[in-house]
């Protein structure tokens, strides 16, 4: 097992990126392969101080992400009435100033495009650590587009269950394999430099070379449609900038800060407004006034 240790969720992603991209001999000697644009490795576990991302960054900017994503991931994976009877176990304890418990809230995947990739997120304490510890459980994770996504619904989760006390939770990550593919890690350049990242390397890999080789033909196409896959485009037309340093995608901002998930216990719903499909009805009959 791979154990980490970070401050941050943003610096949990930031390090696990970096880590796959800049050791690739270490792990393919010691904790996992190479297959074709990807590198991976095995049971990585973290410990992450503060569960925070950075509120101000922009997926929009760095991976072209809309409002939209934000929500399918919310409606794939919460299941928001079985998140206010966690979130009310969870009060009852901590008003009581339980030493111990464990409760844990499992992810539903509705969309077959999910492929279950969320797991669990449990909340213990344990009577030898005075603070609550969150465990987070994924199947795999491909850590350069959707990590700190998920990170950031971690967050939300943690900020609804314990309110003003959510930054006292400590969150341990396991994943049986993290990995990142050539073409991702490429977009990764829209928040540090990959070129200044792989300078120290002095002999590099099969894959970091692969890695500045699709970079470089990703930055100079002319005509994104030259590229095969729908999603590789998408990332050469976020690596690419106009004039005013934008991605050329044209996708505005997205910033970590805006994105929440919604107090359904706010909400009054109808007696017959039950599953999870009317609700989502109801809520955009409210939006439209």
């Amino acid at each position: 097992m791979k154990r980490f240790k970070f401050a941050t969720s943003q610096e949990a992603w930031e390090g696990i990126n970096e880590w796959l991209l800049l050791n690739e001999k270490t792990i393919l000697k010691k904790y996992g392969g190479r297959y074709g644009p990807e590198i991976v490795a095995y049971n990585v576990f973290m410990e992450i101080d503060n569960p925070r991302v950075d509120p101000k960054f922009d997926f929009g900017y760095t991976f072209g992400y809309k409002s939209q994503k934000w929500n399918s991931l919310l409606n794939n994976y919460l299941d928001r009435n079985y998140l206010d009877l966690v979130r009310n176990e969870i009060v009852t304890r901590e008003a009581k100033n339980a030493n111990s418990y464990s409760y844990t809230l499992h992810f539903r995947n509705i969309h077959t495009s999910g492929k279950d990739c969320l797991i669990s997120l449990t909340f213990t304490r344990r009577v030898t650590d005075e603070r609550p510890v969150a465990i987070f459980h994924v199947r795999a994770s491909e850590v350069t587009k959707r990590l700190l996504f998920d990170f950031l619904l971690v967050q939300r989760v943690l900020q609804f269950i314990y309110g003003k006390k959510w930054k006292q939770v400590k969150l341990e990550f396991y994943c049986p394999g993290c990995y990142i593919t050539a073409e991702n890690i490429a977009m990764y350049n829209n928040h540090r430099s990959l070129k200044k990242l792989l300078k120290g390397v002095k002999k590099k890999g099969t894959f970091q070379k692969r890695v500045m080789t699709i970079y470089k033909r990703f930055k100079n196409e002319k005509d994104p449609s030259n590229v095969p896959y729908k999603v590789n485009r998408r990332s050469v037309m976020q690596i690419q900038h106009d004039e005013k340093g934008w991605p050329i995608s044209g996708i505005p901002s997205l910033f970590a800060k805006d994105l929440k998930i919604v107090q359904e216990r706010e909400i009054e719903y109808p007696d017959d407004c039950i599953t999870e499909k009317d609700r989502r009805a109801h809520r955009r009959k409210l939006k439209k006034g």
